[in-house]
């Protein structure tokens, strides 16, 4: 089992507990999302959780190095955004990616994503999509270790999640 977190202050910290089975299917449980915690708030929370790592947004070097210090284990991750939206979209096309039903945040955040319309000025068909930058602190999170986790899912199990299905809501993407 591994952990996620995308920090906020002003917008929520978003953090996730994320399982994966022997068939690489993934499981997102134990949703927490608030607002206003500095990182030696969310430290307890993340060392009571007993996850083997955690892949935590890197935009805050201070953040992460105050993890270190609380002796929690630190996962690269990758800032690709259209990279990582793609392994999600991947995972769900796949029917690979399972959400708990408690996790309303991050089940909100999936039915209100949006991409950037393009002007009527500038339409450039060739021109990359970006999604808007609002409703994604879960997502940006989970996003973080999942396409890590999946770049590297050739590697050996640490170990194996066994999920309670029905526990599991359909996003209904």
């Amino acid at each position: 089992l591994r952990g996620c977190i995308d920090f906020g202050f002003k917008n929520p910290s978003a953090m996730y507990s994320i399982g994966r089975d022997k068939d690489s299917n993934y499981y997102i449980f134990d949703e927490y999302y608030e607002t206003g915690k500095l990182q030696e708030e969310l430290n307890p929370l993340m060392l009571s959780r007993h996850l083997e790592s955690w892949y935590p947004d890197h935009a805050e070097a201070d953040r992460l190095e105050h993890m270190r210090r609380a002796g929690l284990r630190v996962n690269e991750v990758s800032k690709d955004v259209p990279a990582g939206i793609g392994t999600v979209q991947g995972l769900l096309r796949q029917n690979r990616l399972y959400i708990h039903k408690d996790c309303v945040n991050l089940i909100f955040e999936f039915n209100f994503y949006r991409w950037r319309e393009p002007t009527a000025s500038k339409i450039d068909k060739n021109a990359p999509e970006e999604p808007i930058k609002e409703h994604d602190h879960g997502l940006d999170a989970i996003r973080y270790a999942l396409h890590m986790w999946e770049a590297t899912h050739r590697a050996p199990l640490e170990d194996t999640y066994v999920a309670d299905e029905p526990m599991f809501a359909d996003i209904g993407i």
